[in-house]
């Protein structure tokens, strides 16, 4: 699996997922930034909760924490690019 599928598959998960709520009429490389340093900081990753609390974390990181949600929103999306990277998902403590 390559970066730029790893940012694909974020790009386009965090587009449909919209945690800052920037709505449909958003440009299609919404995301791509956050989605770029997620996939940037992804190796250091060791379970599916990580990656969410990672995605979570970037995402304060660029819109604040009053506009990201919490980071269980992120578990879907999280499990997604686990599975692209690792294969099936390492069950761990939510």
């Amino acid at each position: 699996m390559s970066v730029d599928e790893v940012r694909a598959l974020l790009t386009a998960g965090l587009r449909e997922l919209d945690p800052a709520g920037v709505g449909p009429g958003a440009p299609p490389d919404e995301y791509q930034i956050e989605a770029t340093e997620i996939a940037r900081r992804l190796p250091a990753a060791t379970s599916v909760r990580a990656v969410q609390d990672l995605m979570h974390q970037v995402m304060v990181q660029f819109f604040g924490p009053a506009d990201v949600g919490q980071p269980g929103q992120y578990r879907e999306l999280a499990q997604r690019v686990w599975s692209m990277a690792h294969g099936p998902c390492r069950q761990d403590s939510p």
